[in-house]
């Protein structure tokens, strides 16, 4: 009898948790193609401690298999202080792929096919975590937004939202003092326990909020970086130890254990935008790197620090010699050379340029005459906000020996004539005149260039 009672007991306490937890969601229907039905769930108010907040469910209602090729969705938003009612911003709140809506395909080496069977299947944690807004005001906001679905059966089928998409709308609230202890545990969980891809964007999210990020150690931050497999997972947890532990001790003793072992990977780890994290006793075994692999990152992560090296270790003679012995035609005159081995050497001598070597100058310095065209100029120097690029074989001479010199070449553009403002004003229309244009001053470059190398 008391057992019954207890189990009674039990059943009245959770109930109205369950209950709350229901009353909190809505289910909105997305789309009905045949026997397939789409419907997002969404809680009414969430925060960004809650998993699970955002989710799409699958319903095949007939006996055959649905087999889904491809998949898409992104959702737009707009968003107004709670309390207010001001709209504060617009914005992507979340986009994803095949990946997103099925990652338990990806367990395997080999992609799974995406098959839903009679019944539900549901989409949840890739879908929240990527839609999980940064913390907002402590007032809270409105969330409006519109879900965007694509599908592609793997008979051909399309299946997507009509219009607009499907409208729905959510209150984002400042997490409570439970909220963020659950925020922390989850955190430190992630950080021990990595699915690649799943986990990256709320970690980015966690690792903006102090309270959060400063709950974990810097042996925490180290262990994470241990259990990750690449320098693309790594990136959140990097960023945050470059911020904030660049020169720790056992940072330092981290990444010399790995460059220890050879591994290139933690290289290019540390090769990381904007990197602070360096010690000159690097430089020894990323040398020993580069000897066995030629990994292009571990060359640019060395020439970063070629103000670092130690003098006994005669780095920039050892680079130029490995970078030579293996691409013979930077030996070569540019006459020897047909156009595709040009463009060969253009490579090469980019990477030469990184041995800060002042020694190889003499291989360069004949194709400072070279006006031979190795690529055809276009646009794209000039949309992306930048100089045209190098495109002839001069150029490409004269830039590298700047590097190996190191000169300011953006101070003797500047002398030469070039004005960037000017170019896209005047050019901008006209790709051809713009190479013209730059082919003048650097000529004019080139030309101090040879004189000083004759002095």
């Amino acid at each position: 009898m008391s057992r019954i009672v207890f189990t009674i007991i039990i059943i009245l306490l959770i109930a109205p948790q369950v209950f709350s937890e229901e009353q909190n969601i809505n289910t909105i229907e997305v789309l009905t193609a045949g026997q397939l039905t789409i419907r997002l769930l969404v809680k009414k108010k969430a925060n960004l401690s809650d998993e699970n907040w955002l989710q799409i469910e699958f319903e095949n209602k007939g006996e055959t298999p649905i087999n889904i090729q491809h998949a898409s969705y992104w959702i737009g938003s707009k968003r107004f202080n709670l309390k207010t009612g001001k709209q504060v911003t617009t914005g992507n709140l979340g986009t994803g792929s095949t990946f997103d809506f099925f990652p338990h395909c990806w367990d395997q080496d080999k992609a799974a096919d995406r098959i839903i069977n009679k019944g539900k299947y549901r989409a949840s944690q890739q879908i929240s975590d990527r839609s999980a807004l940064a913390l907002p005001p402590k007032e809270g906001l409105l969330v409006k937004a519109d879900l965007h679905i694509w599908l592609e059966l793997k008979n051909g089928t399309e299946i997507k939202t009509p219009g607009k998409g499907t409208s729905f709308e959510f209150e984002w609230h400042y997490p409570d003092e439970q909220g963020f202890a659950k925020m922390k545990r989850r955190f430190k969980h992630i950080l021990k326990n990595p699915l690649r891809w799943q986990h990256s964007c709320i970690l980015y999210a966690y690792f903006k909020i102090p309270e959060v990020a400063g709950s974990v150690t810097v042996d925490d931050l180290l262990d994470a970086l241990r259990v990750r497999e690449n320098c693309v997972d790594r990136q959140g947890t990097m960023r945050f130890i470059n911020e904030h532990h660049p020169g720790d001790e056992k940072v330092i003793r981290f990444f010399m254990e790995g460059l220890e072992k050879l591994d290139s990977d933690i290289a290019r780890t540390l090769y990381g935008r904007g990197s602070k994290i360096w010690h000159s006793d690097f430089v020894k075994p990323l040398l020993k790197i580069y000897e066995k692999r030629s990994d292009p990152w571990v060359l640019r992560l060395l020439h970063r620090h070629c103000d670092d090296w130690p003098e006994d270790l005669n780095v920039a003679e050892k680079l130029s010699g490995i970078i030579i012995g293996k691409r013979k035609c930077l030996t070569k005159k540019p006459q020897e050379l047909d156009e595709k081995e040009l463009r060969g050497w253009a490579s090469a001598a980019r990477s030469l340029g990184h041995s800060s070597d002042p020694k190889v100058i003499k291989y360069l310095t004949p194709f400072l005459k070279s006006k031979v065209l190795l690529y055809e100029p276009r646009f794209f120097g000039l949309l992306l906000g930048e100089r045209l690029p190098a495109l002839r074989a001069c150029d490409v001479a004269m830039e590298v020996i700047f590097m190996i010199r190191k000169e300011d070449i953006d101070k003797a553009y500047k002398e030469a004539g070039y004005d960037h403002v000017k170019i896209m004003k005047d050019y901008r229309s006209d790709y051809k005149k713009a190479f013209i244009e730059m082919n003048r001053i650097r000529d004019k470059m080139i030309g101090n260039l040879l004189k000083n190398l004759q002095e």
